[in-house]
């Protein structure tokens, strides 16, 4: 997500009273953002089913193939975070083309 969507994100959560703002103690420059009260009862009924769901999906793999795929998918995200910053294989600058 970038800075726009975040911000419409927290506007939209704030509006709805699901999350609430607090500057930090130790800097002043910080702003911490918290679920509220209704923010986590739905935080709680929705978790168990989307543990659910995840462990229903991932019912079909051993736990080797579950391995590996987690391990993929970690190198996958870190190739696209590196590709975001404008960073290839080598370290080097590259431009992402959209």
């Amino acid at each position: 997500m970038d800075k726009v969507q975040v911000s419409r994100a927290v506007a939209r959560l704030r509006r709805a009273q699901r999350i609430e703002r607090a500057p930090d103690g130790r800097d002043g420059r910080i702003t911490r953002l918290k679920l509220s009260r209704k923010g986590y009862a739905i935080y709680r009924r929705i978790v168990p089913l989307a543990l659910k769901l995840e462990a229903q999906f991932l019912s079909v793999l051993s736990a080797i193939e579950r391995t590996a795929l987690e391990s993929f998918l970690t190198k996958l995200a870190l190739r696209a975070q590196a590709l975001k910053s404008g960073k290839n294989s080598t370290g080097s600058r590259t431009t992402l083309r959209r």
